[in-house]
């Protein structure tokens, strides 16, 4: 479908809100059928009714206060305690898919919006939950420590304190701050694991636990309801 090729270029460079849709359109691209026809009418159509809807970067609302990630009505995210210039979720479901493997969401926001979003299916079987996280918070890592070095480069980081990834999963977070007695139970994503720990270690980021309700990488890992789809969108676009 050439319609897929078309939103996929909407939902990377300025709809995050049919990521998911588009990505579970283009694992069907081989073989659509009309369920995936119809299914690709109905985003567009989504589209159209909510075409007013866009990312807004904003201003720091209180004198010298700089730019910080402001989203919420409140003025923050509850976990931004004003310090973060970057903020990043990193989520995952967990064998979501006919073929079992989990889909990886992952969103960065500054200055009140995303800059950076994405929504992917594993390319392995995750045969946990803490194991499909673990790989979802990789992909966050790598995307955000390329983020800071580019604002370093452009003398627009202010230090090199630890970038905050915004975690649902304790055990995840667990495993990612702690040592080798965590290793032994995941040798079969040691590698990915082992990265994690060491940017720990090095104090590139560090692993903030976030309640589910506030987790807004979950809009980009499976199908939500009505009202949490709203309030994630209303989170990330107005």
């Amino acid at each position: 479908l050439s319609v897929v090729g078309s939103l996929s270029h909407f939902a990377n460079c300025m709809r995050p809100d049919i990521a998911l849709a588009v990505g579970i359109l283009a694992r069907h691209g081989m073989a659509p059928g009309r369920a995936h026809v119809r299914a690709a009418k109905r985003v567009v159509m989504y589209l159209y009714n909510a075409r007013k809807l866009g990312i807004t970067y904003r201003r720091p609302e209180r004198p010298g206060e700089r730019n910080v990630p402001v989203m919420h009505e409140s003025a923050r995210h509850p976990l931004d305690n004003g310090s973060n210039l970057l903020q990043t979720f990193a989520d995952s479901d967990y064998a979501g898919d006919e073929t079992k493997r989990s889909t990886s969401g992952i969103v960065i926001l500054m200055n009140g919006g995303p800059i950076a979003w994405s929504s992917t299916m594993g390319k392995t079987v995750a045969t946990s939950t803490c194991e499909a996280e673990i790989h979802a918070a990789v992909v966050a890592v790598k995307d955000a420590i390329h983020i800071k070095q580019m604002l370093k480069d452009l003398k627009l980081y202010p230090d090199d304190r630890p970038l905050a990834i915004a975690e649902d999963n304790s055990a995840a977070i667990a495993q990612a701050n702690s040592g080798i007695k965590h290793v032994r139970n995941a040798k079969h994503y040691e590698i990915r694991l082992r990265f994690l720990q060491q940017k720990v270690v090095d104090k590139e980021v560090e692993f903030k636990y976030c309640p589910t309700e506030h987790q807004i990488a979950d809009f980009f890992t499976k199908p939500l309801d009505e009202t949490k789809f709203l309030g994630f969108r209303k989170s990330l676009m107005s």
